[in-house]
């Protein structure tokens, strides 16, 4: 069996400084994973609002293992702050250190259909281990313009945390906004 061809679009590279992060983290099966990660990512943004505090950044969801039904995840919703927050019950913080990260944008179309996105998946981790060390689970970027956007544009990112060490080829400087 031959592995899956890598994805259409070249792997980027950028830093993305520290930052602190407000979270909600749980354990779900699929069923429950698309009414959780859209609750998270709108009450998330609100908390900083409610408190007057600035979000730098999109909504980060977080896979630290495989949601399926035989394994539950966890599953962390982050979006990155700035300011000082009292912390609702039930949510977390946590700095996010500074790391460089191996990205793909990706079109509403390629996080939809399973074999595209397993592509893309797979060729954000193979740039990443060839140019490093992966510190982190996956992450998918949330830009949070999915309902205004049509099928072949882009929505969101698929994003490794990584430690460079490819002295041959200097990192590209990524975004993280569109």
């Amino acid at each position: 069996m031959t592995a899956p061809a890598p994805a259409v679009t070249p792997v980027q590279f950028r830093f993305v400084p520290a930052q602190m992060m407000l979270c909600a983290v749980n354990r779900l099966r699929p069923a429950q994973l698309e009414n959780f990660v859209g609750g998270a990512s709108l009450a998330l943004p609100q908390v900083l609002t409610d408190q007057g505090l600035e979000q730098l950044g999109p909504v980060v969801v977080i896979y630290h293992h495989p949601v399926t039904e035989a394994s539950d995840g966890p599953v962390e919703v982050c979006v990155p702050y700035r300011g000082e927050l009292s912390v609702p019950e039930g949510l977390t913080t946590r700095l996010d250190p500074d790391h460089r990260e191996a990205y793909l944008p990706l079109t509403k179309r390629e996080f939809q259909d399973s074999a595209l996105f397993h592509r893309a998946r797979l060729g954000v981790e193979q740039a990443a281990q060839a140019n490093g060390d992966v510190l982190g689970p996956l992450r998918q970027v949330d830009y949070g313009v999915w309902t205004t956007r049509g099928e072949d544009e882009v929505v969101g990112e698929l994003a490794l945390p990584m430690k460079w060490m490819n002295k041959l080829r200097p990192e590209t400087r990524g975004r993280l906004f569109p």
